[in-house]
């Protein structure tokens, strides 16, 4: 049982190295390509890339002897700041590639923003209250 929690552990961290290197690539194939534009996926891409060796270091080392339940105690607040910032910047980037993408229909573009705009606020509305809400 022992491997097998390992070898999940090791293909957990391999996927999360991949992901990191993947944003990077994609953000140098912009670069090469001289692809303007996508701001908000620009900034995904770099969250991804720079939260990386943040988090995982957090995560997987551990200097001056702590043990890991006390480097998980401070990989905690970061975790949930950077997935915050990726939570906020994922709708942006999703607006974007709307707006993109319904560019030439003006009038179905305006609509699908109006309605994009309500169901973000009811979102809102609904995980404030949940959040509020005993337990």
């Amino acid at each position: 049982m022992h491997s097998n929690v390992h070898q999940s552990m090791l293909f957990s961290d391999l996927l999360w190295i991949s992901e990191s290197f993947l944003s990077l690539a994609l953000l140098l194939l912009f670069r090469v390509r001289k692809i303007q534009g996508y701001f908000w996926l620009r900034a995904f891409l770099w969250l991804k890339c720079l939260s990386f060796p943040l988090l995982f270091t957090l995560l997987r080392v551990h200097p001056f002897g702590h043990t890991a339940a006390q480097m998980y105690n401070y990989y905690f607040y970061p975790y949930w700041a950077v997935y915050a910032g990726e939570a906020v910047i994922c709708f942006f980037v999703l607006r974007e590639l709307f707006t993109i993408s319904l560019e030439p229909l003006e009038g179905l573009r305006k609509l699908g923003l109006v309605l994009f705009r309500w169901v973000v606020c009811i979102s809102a509305v609904v995980a404030l209250a949940v959040s509020v809400a005993p337990a």
